[in-house]
Protein backbone atom coordinates (compact mmCIF):
# COMPACT_ATOMS: atom_id res chain seq x y z
CA UNK A 1 0.00 0.00 0.00
CA UNK A 2 0.92 3.11 -1.03
CA UNK A 3 1.59 6.86 0.58
CA UNK A 4 2.27 9.94 -1.94
CA UNK A 5 1.19 13.05 -1.87
CA UNK A 6 -0.36 14.81 -4.91
CA UNK A 7 -1.03 18.05 -4.25
CA UNK A 8 2.45 19.49 -3.72
CA UNK A 9 2.80 20.18 -7.20
CA UNK A 10 5.69 17.71 -7.58
CA UNK A 11 5.48 16.02 -10.50
CA UNK A 12 4.41 13.48 -10.44
CA UNK A 13 3.52 13.72 -6.95
CA UNK A 14 5.89 14.11 -4.07
CA UNK A 15 6.47 11.08 -0.41
CA UNK A 16 5.57 12.23 2.64
CA UNK A 17 8.71 12.67 4.53
CA UNK A 18 6.35 10.95 7.80
CA UNK A 19 6.62 7.61 5.62
CA UNK A 20 7.65 4.71 7.25
CA UNK A 21 10.36 3.42 4.83
CA UNK A 22 11.51 6.74 3.66
CA UNK A 23 14.99 6.40 5.26
CA UNK A 24 15.33 2.82 4.88
CA UNK A 25 17.67 1.67 2.48
CA UNK A 26 16.44 -1.24 -0.47
CA UNK A 27 12.63 -0.30 0.02
CA UNK A 28 10.56 2.50 -1.87
CA UNK A 29 9.63 5.67 -0.13
CA UNK A 30 5.96 5.45 -1.45
CA UNK A 31 5.59 2.14 0.72
CA UNK A 32 3.08 2.80 3.29
CA UNK A 33 2.32 -0.81 4.51
CA UNK A 34 2.94 -4.19 3.76
CA UNK A 35 1.49 -7.86 3.71
CA UNK A 36 -1.81 -7.10 1.35
CA UNK A 37 -2.62 -9.58 -1.10
CA UNK A 38 -5.51 -7.84 -3.23
CA UNK A 39 -7.50 -4.94 -0.75
CA UNK A 40 -10.60 -4.91 -3.09
CA UNK A 41 -11.46 -1.51 -1.52
CA UNK A 42 -10.22 0.65 1.59
CA UNK A 43 -11.99 3.81 2.94
CA UNK A 44 -11.35 6.08 6.20
CA UNK A 45 -13.87 7.02 8.65
CA UNK A 46 -14.81 10.14 7.80
CA UNK A 47 -15.42 10.81 12.09
CA UNK A 48 -12.10 8.86 13.27
CA UNK A 49 -9.50 8.75 10.69
CA UNK A 50 -9.31 4.77 11.22
CA UNK A 51 -8.60 3.22 8.06
CA UNK A 52 -10.20 -0.49 7.28
CA UNK A 53 -8.77 -2.39 4.35
CA UNK A 54 -10.72 -5.51 3.15
CA UNK A 55 -8.34 -7.92 1.64
CA UNK A 56 -9.25 -10.85 -0.76
CA UNK A 57 -7.46 -14.03 -0.06
CA UNK A 58 -6.22 -17.11 -2.16
CA UNK A 59 -8.50 -20.08 -1.62
CA UNK A 60 -9.76 -20.28 1.85
CA UNK A 61 -10.60 -17.16 3.58
CA UNK A 62 -11.55 -13.24 3.31
CA UNK A 63 -10.23 -10.68 5.61
CA UNK A 64 -10.45 -7.50 7.18
CA UNK A 65 -7.60 -5.19 8.46
CA UNK A 66 -7.87 -2.57 10.54
CA UNK A 67 -5.29 0.44 10.89
CA UNK A 68 -5.98 2.98 13.76
CA UNK A 69 -5.69 6.96 13.32
CA UNK A 70 -2.73 6.70 15.06
CA UNK A 71 -0.72 4.71 13.00
CA UNK A 72 2.08 5.73 12.04
CA UNK A 73 2.41 3.19 9.11
CA UNK A 74 4.85 0.33 8.12
CA UNK A 75 2.26 -2.59 9.30
CA UNK A 76 2.86 -5.91 7.82
CA UNK A 77 -1.17 -7.71 7.43
CA UNK A 78 1.42 -10.94 6.62
CA UNK A 79 0.46 -12.26 3.16
CA UNK A 80 2.16 -14.65 1.98
CA UNK A 81 2.97 -16.20 5.31
CA UNK A 82 -0.37 -15.72 6.45
CA UNK A 83 -4.11 -16.20 4.93
CA UNK A 84 -6.31 -14.13 7.45
CA UNK A 85 -5.34 -16.09 10.57
CA UNK A 86 -4.20 -18.97 9.32
CA UNK A 87 -0.83 -19.79 8.16
CA UNK A 88 -0.19 -20.16 4.24
CA UNK A 89 3.42 -20.46 3.61
CA UNK A 90 4.23 -22.60 5.22
CA UNK A 91 1.12 -24.29 5.67
CA UNK A 92 1.53 -24.93 9.48
CA UNK A 93 3.81 -23.46 11.60
CA UNK A 94 4.79 -20.00 10.59
CA UNK A 95 6.33 -16.98 12.33
CA UNK A 96 3.92 -14.37 13.22
CA UNK A 97 6.25 -12.28 14.57
CA UNK A 98 5.96 -8.46 13.75
CA UNK A 99 2.70 -9.57 11.79
CA UNK A 100 -0.44 -7.59 12.32
CA UNK A 101 -3.53 -9.93 11.93
CA UNK A 102 -6.72 -9.02 10.59
CA UNK A 103 -9.49 -8.36 12.61
CA UNK A 104 -11.95 -10.78 10.93
CA UNK A 105 -11.93 -13.41 8.55
CA UNK A 106 -14.72 -15.40 6.79
CA UNK A 107 -14.22 -18.92 5.03
CA UNK A 108 -15.21 -19.70 1.54
CA UNK A 109 -18.62 -21.39 2.75
CA UNK A 110 -19.87 -17.48 3.03
CA UNK A 111 -18.17 -16.11 0.19
CA UNK A 112 -15.54 -15.78 -2.72
CA UNK A 113 -14.07 -12.80 -2.82
CA UNK A 114 -14.94 -9.49 -0.39
CA UNK A 115 -15.55 -6.02 -1.28
CA UNK A 116 -15.00 -3.26 0.97
CA UNK A 117 -17.28 -0.98 1.87
CA UNK A 118 -17.53 2.17 4.83
CA UNK A 119 -18.11 2.82 8.38
CA UNK A 120 -21.67 4.52 8.47
CA UNK A 121 -21.76 8.07 9.48
CA UNK A 122 -24.86 9.30 7.83
CA UNK A 123 -27.97 10.84 9.87
CA UNK A 124 -30.94 8.71 8.53
CA UNK A 125 -30.38 5.31 10.46
CA UNK A 126 -28.82 6.04 13.69
CA UNK A 127 -28.65 2.34 14.59
CA UNK A 128 -26.57 2.25 11.98
CA UNK A 129 -23.95 4.18 12.94
CA UNK A 130 -20.18 3.32 13.54
CA UNK A 131 -21.19 -0.22 11.76
CA UNK A 132 -18.21 -1.12 8.71
CA UNK A 133 -20.40 -2.31 6.12
CA UNK A 134 -18.64 -5.13 3.46
CA UNK A 135 -19.80 -7.77 1.11
CA UNK A 136 -18.60 -10.41 -0.90
CA UNK A 137 -19.23 -10.49 -4.54
CA UNK A 138 -19.60 -13.73 -5.37
CA UNK A 139 -22.32 -14.82 -2.42
CA UNK A 140 -24.14 -11.39 -2.57
CA UNK A 141 -23.73 -11.04 1.45
CA UNK A 142 -23.92 -8.32 3.21
CA UNK A 143 -22.28 -7.99 7.10
CA UNK A 144 -21.51 -5.11 9.59
CA UNK A 145 -18.72 -5.50 11.70
CA UNK A 146 -18.14 -2.91 15.14
CA UNK A 147 -16.07 -2.87 17.88
CA UNK A 148 -17.17 -3.92 21.16
CA UNK A 149 -14.58 -2.85 23.63
CA UNK A 150 -11.50 -5.62 22.92
CA UNK A 151 -13.51 -7.60 20.73
CA UNK A 152 -15.35 -7.05 17.28
CA UNK A 153 -18.83 -7.80 16.34
CA UNK A 154 -19.77 -8.97 13.04
CA UNK A 155 -23.68 -9.71 11.80
CA UNK A 156 -25.04 -10.80 8.28
CA UNK A 157 -27.67 -7.85 7.56
CA UNK A 158 -28.42 -9.08 4.03
CA UNK A 159 -28.56 -11.57 1.42
CA UNK A 160 -28.76 -9.49 -1.41
CA UNK A 161 -28.06 -11.70 -4.79
CA UNK A 162 -26.20 -8.98 -6.11
CA UNK A 163 -22.43 -8.67 -7.79
CA UNK A 164 -21.48 -6.43 -5.33
CA UNK A 165 -18.39 -4.64 -6.75
CA UNK A 166 -18.17 -1.32 -4.88
CA UNK A 167 -19.84 0.98 -2.49
CA UNK A 168 -19.83 4.53 -2.20
CA UNK A 169 -20.60 7.33 0.63
CA UNK A 170 -21.76 10.85 -0.35
CA UNK A 171 -21.28 14.28 1.17
CA UNK A 172 -23.54 13.23 3.88
CA UNK A 173 -22.37 9.86 5.09
CA UNK A 174 -25.08 8.05 2.94
CA UNK A 175 -24.05 4.83 1.81
CA UNK A 176 -24.50 3.51 -1.90
CA UNK A 177 -23.29 -0.05 -3.50
CA UNK A 178 -22.93 -1.12 -6.91
CA UNK A 179 -24.15 -4.43 -8.82
CA UNK A 180 -21.72 -5.32 -10.83
CA UNK A 181 -24.00 -7.39 -13.46
CA UNK A 182 -26.33 -5.01 -13.82
CA UNK A 183 -24.90 -1.67 -13.32
CA UNK A 184 -27.17 -0.42 -11.11
CA UNK A 185 -26.13 1.87 -7.76
CA UNK A 186 -28.65 1.06 -4.63
CA UNK A 187 -28.78 3.37 -1.34
CA UNK A 188 -28.15 1.30 1.59
CA UNK A 189 -31.24 1.44 3.91
CA UNK A 190 -32.12 0.42 7.48
CA UNK A 191 -34.70 -2.52 7.45
CA UNK A 192 -38.12 -1.10 8.34
CA UNK A 193 -38.86 -1.80 11.83
CA UNK A 194 -41.71 -4.56 12.48
CA UNK A 195 -43.85 -5.94 15.14
CA UNK A 196 -47.69 -6.61 16.02
CA UNK A 197 -49.76 -6.55 18.70
CA UNK A 198 -49.06 -10.03 20.00
CA UNK A 199 -45.67 -8.58 20.53
CA UNK A 200 -46.50 -5.75 22.67
CA UNK A 201 -46.88 -6.76 25.97
CA UNK A 202 -47.02 -6.72 29.56
CA UNK A 203 -43.20 -6.17 30.86
CA UNK A 204 -43.38 -8.44 33.84
CA UNK A 205 -45.10 -11.09 32.18
CA UNK A 206 -44.63 -10.80 28.29
CA UNK A 207 -48.57 -11.72 28.38
CA UNK A 208 -51.63 -9.96 27.13
CA UNK A 209 -52.57 -6.38 29.08
CA UNK A 210 -50.99 -3.28 28.53
CA UNK A 211 -52.03 -0.07 31.39
CA UNK A 212 -51.77 2.94 31.03
CA UNK A 213 -48.54 4.49 33.65
CA UNK A 214 -47.34 0.58 33.62
CA UNK A 215 -44.02 -1.07 31.94
CA UNK A 216 -44.93 -2.90 28.47
CA UNK A 217 -42.35 -4.43 26.24
CA UNK A 218 -42.50 -4.09 22.43
CA UNK A 219 -40.86 -7.36 20.62
CA UNK A 220 -39.78 -6.86 16.43
CA UNK A 221 -37.35 -6.90 14.26
CA UNK A 222 -35.43 -4.07 12.88
CA UNK A 223 -35.27 -2.20 15.97
CA UNK A 224 -31.46 -2.03 16.25
CA UNK A 225 -28.18 -3.29 14.72
CA UNK A 226 -26.68 -2.71 18.66
CA UNK A 227 -25.52 -5.75 20.65
CA UNK A 228 -26.16 -5.57 23.99
CA UNK A 229 -28.21 -3.39 26.21
CA UNK A 230 -28.74 0.92 25.88
CA UNK A 231 -30.42 2.01 29.00
CA UNK A 232 -31.87 5.17 29.73
CA UNK A 233 -29.89 6.92 32.63
CA UNK A 234 -31.74 9.49 34.18
CA UNK A 235 -35.81 10.70 35.03
CA UNK A 236 -37.48 11.52 33.67
CA UNK A 237 -37.41 9.01 30.77
CA UNK A 238 -36.62 10.27 27.45
CA UNK A 239 -38.81 10.01 24.10
CA UNK A 240 -35.69 8.81 22.32
CA UNK A 241 -33.07 6.43 22.89
CA UNK A 242 -30.47 5.11 20.28
CA UNK A 243 -31.99 7.36 17.77
CA UNK A 244 -35.53 4.80 18.63
CA UNK A 245 -39.01 5.90 19.42
CA UNK A 246 -42.22 4.46 20.05
CA UNK A 247 -45.64 6.59 19.35
CA UNK A 248 -48.84 6.23 20.58
CA UNK A 249 -51.50 7.74 18.53
CA UNK A 250 -48.76 9.91 17.42
CA UNK A 251 -46.70 11.00 20.79
CA UNK A 252 -43.51 9.56 21.89
CA UNK A 253 -43.80 7.64 24.97
CA UNK A 254 -41.12 7.35 27.67
CA UNK A 255 -38.50 4.67 26.99
CA UNK A 256 -36.55 2.68 29.49
CA UNK A 257 -34.33 0.73 27.38
CA UNK A 258 -33.41 -0.85 24.16
CA UNK A 259 -31.66 -4.05 23.33
CA UNK A 260 -30.51 -6.63 21.33
CA UNK A 261 -29.50 -9.86 22.96
CA UNK A 262 -29.11 -13.43 21.40
CA UNK A 263 -30.52 -11.84 18.24
CA UNK A 264 -33.92 -10.94 20.34
CA UNK A 265 -34.72 -7.08 20.03
CA UNK A 266 -36.85 -5.66 22.19
CA UNK A 267 -37.70 -1.97 23.43
CA UNK A 268 -39.07 -1.33 27.29
CA UNK A 269 -41.55 1.62 27.72
CA UNK A 270 -43.73 3.15 29.76
CA UNK A 271 -47.61 3.29 28.60
CA UNK A 272 -48.71 7.21 28.82
CA UNK A 273 -51.16 8.13 31.78
CA UNK A 274 -52.73 10.29 29.83
CA UNK A 275 -54.19 7.20 27.94
CA UNK A 276 -56.12 6.37 31.17
CA UNK A 277 -59.98 5.48 29.75
CA UNK A 278 -58.88 4.60 25.94
CA UNK A 279 -60.14 1.06 24.69
CA UNK A 280 -57.25 0.86 22.05
CA UNK A 281 -54.14 2.62 20.72
CA UNK A 282 -51.93 2.61 17.52
CA UNK A 283 -48.46 2.30 18.09
CA UNK A 284 -45.70 2.54 15.62
CA UNK A 285 -41.90 2.88 16.13
CA UNK A 286 -39.63 4.38 14.33
CA UNK A 287 -35.67 4.01 13.87
CA UNK A 288 -33.94 7.30 12.42
CA UNK A 289 -36.40 8.56 9.98
CA UNK A 290 -37.89 5.19 8.96
CA UNK A 291 -41.39 4.28 10.88
CA UNK A 292 -42.52 0.90 11.48
CA UNK A 293 -47.02 0.20 10.11
CA UNK A 294 -49.22 0.92 12.67
CA UNK A 295 -50.43 -1.36 15.13
CA UNK A 296 -53.24 -1.47 17.25
CA UNK A 297 -53.04 -2.78 20.43
CA UNK A 298 -55.89 -3.00 23.49
CA UNK A 299 -55.70 -1.31 26.15
CA UNK A 300 -57.03 -2.70 29.43
CA UNK A 301 -57.17 -0.53 33.24
CA UNK A 302 -55.25 -3.37 35.48
CA UNK A 303 -53.03 -6.30 34.73
CA UNK A 304 -51.34 -6.94 37.82
CA UNK A 305 -47.86 -8.59 36.79
CA UNK A 306 -44.99 -9.17 39.22
CA UNK A 307 -41.64 -8.45 38.60
CA UNK A 308 -39.51 -10.44 41.61
CA UNK A 309 -40.21 -10.59 45.26
CA UNK A 310 -38.02 -9.47 48.74
CA UNK A 311 -38.84 -10.83 52.07
CA UNK A 312 -37.68 -10.00 55.45
CA UNK A 313 -38.80 -11.62 58.52
CA UNK A 314 -42.67 -11.14 58.65
CA UNK A 315 -43.00 -9.06 55.48
CA UNK A 316 -42.27 -8.82 51.95
CA UNK A 317 -42.44 -6.07 49.09
CA UNK A 318 -43.79 -6.80 45.56
CA UNK A 319 -42.67 -4.93 42.57
CA UNK A 320 -44.84 -4.93 39.95
CA UNK A 321 -46.59 -3.53 36.82
CA UNK A 322 -50.06 -3.34 35.58
CA UNK A 323 -51.91 -1.90 38.94
CA UNK A 324 -53.31 0.88 37.01
CA UNK A 325 -54.61 4.56 38.18
CA UNK A 326 -53.02 6.24 41.53
CA UNK A 327 -53.41 9.26 43.56
CA UNK A 328 -50.43 12.28 42.67
CA UNK A 329 -49.94 10.70 39.42
CA UNK A 330 -46.33 11.96 38.28
CA UNK A 331 -46.48 12.85 34.43
CA UNK A 332 -45.48 10.15 32.23
CA UNK A 333 -41.99 8.86 32.40
CA UNK A 334 -41.19 11.58 35.62
CA UNK A 335 -40.37 9.14 38.50
CA UNK A 336 -42.46 8.54 41.11
CA UNK A 337 -42.22 10.93 44.52
CA UNK A 338 -42.13 9.88 47.98
CA UNK A 339 -44.30 12.27 49.92
CA UNK A 340 -46.77 12.19 49.04
CA UNK A 341 -47.11 8.72 47.96
CA UNK A 342 -48.71 7.50 44.36
CA UNK A 343 -51.38 5.25 45.73
CA UNK A 344 -53.68 3.09 43.70
CA UNK A 345 -56.99 4.00 43.48
CA UNK A 346 -58.30 0.75 43.66
CA UNK A 347 -56.31 -1.33 46.88
CA UNK A 348 -54.65 -4.62 45.69
CA UNK A 349 -55.13 -7.72 47.45
CA UNK A 350 -52.67 -10.18 48.32
CA UNK A 351 -53.08 -14.31 49.08
CA UNK A 352 -50.08 -16.50 49.96
CA UNK A 353 -50.83 -20.05 49.40
CA UNK A 354 -54.06 -19.10 49.37
CA UNK A 355 -54.10 -16.84 52.91
CA UNK A 356 -54.73 -13.67 52.91
CA UNK A 357 -51.82 -11.16 53.26
CA UNK A 358 -52.76 -7.67 54.58
CA UNK A 359 -51.46 -5.13 52.39
CA UNK A 360 -49.70 -2.09 54.25
CA UNK A 361 -48.86 0.27 50.57
CA UNK A 362 -50.21 -0.44 46.75
CA UNK A 363 -49.18 2.41 44.20
CA UNK A 364 -45.89 3.88 42.71
CA UNK A 365 -42.48 2.70 43.76
CA UNK A 366 -40.86 5.68 44.69
CA UNK A 367 -38.03 7.08 42.38
CA UNK A 368 -38.81 4.90 39.73
CA UNK A 369 -41.29 5.40 36.22
CA UNK A 370 -44.11 3.21 35.36
CA UNK A 371 -43.30 0.57 38.27
CA UNK A 372 -45.44 -0.40 41.08
CA UNK A 373 -44.87 -1.52 44.60
CA UNK A 374 -46.86 -3.73 46.91
CA UNK A 375 -45.45 -3.92 50.79
CA UNK A 376 -47.29 -6.83 52.49
CA UNK A 377 -47.28 -8.23 56.12
CA UNK A 378 -46.99 -12.25 55.95
CA UNK A 379 -46.03 -14.61 58.77
CA UNK A 380 -42.47 -16.04 58.82
CA UNK A 381 -43.44 -19.36 57.98
CA UNK A 382 -45.68 -19.19 55.62
CA UNK A 383 -44.85 -19.75 51.77
CA UNK A 384 -46.52 -21.04 48.52
CA UNK A 385 -47.89 -18.83 45.39
CA UNK A 386 -48.25 -15.45 45.80
CA UNK A 387 -50.82 -13.72 43.65
CA UNK A 388 -51.74 -10.20 43.35
CA UNK A 389 -55.26 -8.91 42.45
CA UNK A 390 -56.37 -5.24 41.56
CA UNK A 391 -60.17 -6.15 41.35
CA UNK A 392 -61.05 -9.07 39.33
CA UNK A 393 -57.54 -8.54 37.27
CA UNK A 394 -55.51 -11.47 38.52
CA UNK A 395 -51.22 -11.48 38.16
CA UNK A 396 -49.81 -15.10 37.43
CA UNK A 397 -48.66 -16.82 40.58
CA UNK A 398 -45.15 -16.52 41.78
CA UNK A 399 -43.42 -18.33 44.63
CA UNK A 400 -42.77 -16.69 47.57
CA UNK A 401 -40.30 -18.76 50.08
Amino acid sequence: MLRIDTESGQTPYAVPPSNPFVSRIGARPEIWALGLRNPWRYSFDRETGELWIADVGQNRVEEINFQPASSRGGENYGWRTMEGLQCFNPGSGCNRDGLTMPVFEYPRSQGVSITGGFVYRGSRFPALRGVYLYADFGSGRIWGLRRAGEAWENRELLASGLQISAFGEDSSGELYLANHQSGAIFGVLAGEPATSAATIVNAASFGAGLVPGSLATLFGTGLTTLDGIVQATAFPLPRELGGISIRIDGTPVPLAAVARVGGQEQINFQIPFELAGAARASVVVRVGNVSSPAVEVPLVAAQPEIFALTRSGGSATIWATGLGAVSNAPASGAAAGSSPLSVTTVPATVTVDGADAPVTFSGLAPGFAGLYQVNINVPAALSGDLVLRLGPAVSRPVPLR
